[in-house]
């Protein structure tokens, strides 16, 4: 391969599923959800999670930490959290 030349990758060939997770862990509570999704977490996935753990924590307000998943920042995940005291703190940028 010649450098800056770019590649394909055939992904038919490629026979290992990919598996994204959103998790929700509470000091008190311990584990309050676990949700595994196959392949990549998009928006609609994201909300219909906010909603289980909605539920999961009663309705009651809570506060939530993220990365910087652009999924976590859309204008309606902001909004249905501010909508149902749902506090967004942000993991600083690079970070784990």
């Amino acid at each position: 391969m010649v450098k800056g030349q770019n590649i394909s990758v055939d992904l038919r060939r490629i026979n290992i599923p990919c598996t994204a997770a959103i998790a929700a862990i509470s000091f008190e509570l311990g584990i309050v959800l676990n949700t595994p999704y196959l392949k990549s977490v998009n928006t609609d996935k994201f909300m219909l999670w906010l909603d289980l753990l909605r539920h999961e924590m009663k309705r009651q307000p809570f506060c939530l930490y993220l990365d910087n998943l652009s999924v976590h920042k859309t204008i309606r995940v902001r909004e249905y959290c501010a909508t149902h005291s749902i506090e967004l703190l942000w993991a600083p940028v690079y970070s784990p």
